[in-house]
């Protein structure tokens, strides 16, 4: 991941130095910014979306479990199976769900973290990939490291070029849904 991540900002770090000439370390710094400039602008223009998606989903679950209680009174069973649902000790559901709601946080705490350590990982390789190629060709038999060397510079390129096709397609077919959504008359089709 940290790799793709570098190879993703050396590429855009490489057209920023086509358009200025500045230094690679700062077009890497600039291309980062960028980066999660643009997607903080994403979950800033569509988050309200998700946010009153998941709203409206609580909702609608609030009037099913309504309608499940409504439904269940009006049953000649219904009385009898709610009067022992609130016989039921509520410890026992909150004992099962201490360790469900810590394992959840965990893990979230923890794919936060190896987030982190991708992003950090790959602005560092971004920086200055010559010296991490370097340093690994160092583990190759003197034999071998011209080879594994020209490996390395052409599977670098290719992956820049294919991340590039990626983003390419991503938008043309963005563009596309969304010229059909509103060609179809769907509210919100272009956010």
């Amino acid at each position: 991941s940290a790799i793709l991540l570098a190879a993703a900002l050396s590429a855009m770090s490489d057209g920023l130095r086509k358009l200025v000439p500045i230094p690679s370390q700062i077009t890497v710094l600039l291309a980062a910014l960028l980066m999660f400039g643009v997607l903080a602008g994403v979950i800033a223009l569509f988050g309200w979306r998700i946010l009153a998606q998941y709203e409206e989903i609580l909702g609608k679950a609030r009037d099913s479990v309504h309608a499940l209680l409504v439904y269940t009174r009006a049953q000649p069973w219904g009385d009898a199976l709610l009067k022992q649902a609130n016989g039921a000790r509520i410890s026992d559901a909150t004992d099962t769900l201490a360790p469900i709601l810590g394992s959840v946080v965990g893990g979230a705490a923890r794919y936060l973290t190896y987030g982190a350590i991708v992003i950090v990982c790959g602005i560092f390789l971004a920086l200055h990939p010559a010296r991490y190629r370097d340093g690994a060709l160092i583990l190759i038999p003197q034999s071998h490291r011209k080879e594994v060397s020209d490996f390395l510079t052409r599977s670098a390129m290719i992956l820049k070029r294919w991340l590039i096709s990626r983003l390419i397609v991503m938008i043309a077919l963005g563009v596309l849904v969304s010229i059909g959504l509103a060609v179809l008359g769907i509210s919100g089709a272009i956010t």
